[in-house]
This record gives C-alpha cells, structure tokens and sequence, in this order.
C-alpha cells in the first residue's frame, strides 16, 4: 500500500473528521483544512501528494482547483473534487477546473482508498520523471 500525504479541503467538520479517519487508518498523512485560502496556502508550504476538495457548495473548490492547476509548483498535485450525485454541473465544473477525478457522496470507501491510490501511484511516477528530467 502507498502512504502518502493527503490534503482534506472541506468546510463541514463532520465530513472531514470521517475522510481524516479513514485516510489516517489507511496509513495517511492527513491534514485538513476549511477554507480555500487554507488550502492554498498549505498547498504553497508543504505540498500534499493529493488534495480532496469538498468546497463546493460556493464554488471555492472549483476556485482552488484552477489555481492549483495554474501554478507550476503545484499543477502536478492530483486534485479530487467531492460532490453530491445529483450535481451533473458540479462534476462538469471540476473537469473544466482541472480536476483529476471526483468522488460522489456519500463515499464507497473501497473505491475511495483505490482512487487515491491510484493517484498517488501516478504523482509519484511523475515526480520521478521530473526529478531524472533536471
């Protein structure tokens, strides 16, 4: 199994308590934050190895997404966005803001944990490309 350092973005505690402690079972690193300029700015300090956002509700989780995607240091953070099922839109707005996947709620904890890891798989695969390539 892949350890890796995951950024929870959400702005309701219940939910994120519930990702963080799935994840910190799993052998994560989980850090979590409520706001998408917390989010950001840890993203710019320490950089995550995956970041879920559910900070939808006010179109900030498109926001940091974007932003994320835009910057060179952080453009290869694998970026998953949260939504409801029924938001066809929000699901549209995250592949336009860049997102790498989604993850409808409620979870499917099994196919969460082989998301991430998929994702964190390929970061890392990428991360040592970049490094060989300088």
């Amino acid at each position: 199994m892949i350890c890796a350092s995951i950024l929870i973005a959400d702005d309701d505690e219940i939910s994120a308590r519930f990702l963080k402690r799935l994840l910190t079972r799993e052998g994560h690193h989980v850090s979590v934050v409520t706001t998408a300029a917390a989010a950001l700015a840890a993203c710019a300090t320490a950089p995550p190895d995956l970041v879920l956002i559910d900070l939808v509700a006010h179109g900030d989780g498109f926001r940091v997404c974007r932003s994320l995607k835009e910057h060179p240091a952080t453009r290869l953070i694998p970026v998953v966005i949260v939504t409801s099922p029924s938001e066809r839109a929000d699901r549209l707005h995250a592949i336009e803001a860049g997102a790498d996947d989604f993850v409808k709620k409620p979870f499917d904890s099994v196919e969460l944990r082989a998301r991430i890891t998929s994702l964190v798989r390929l970061k890392r695969y990428t991360d040592e490309l970049e490094s060989a390539e300088s």
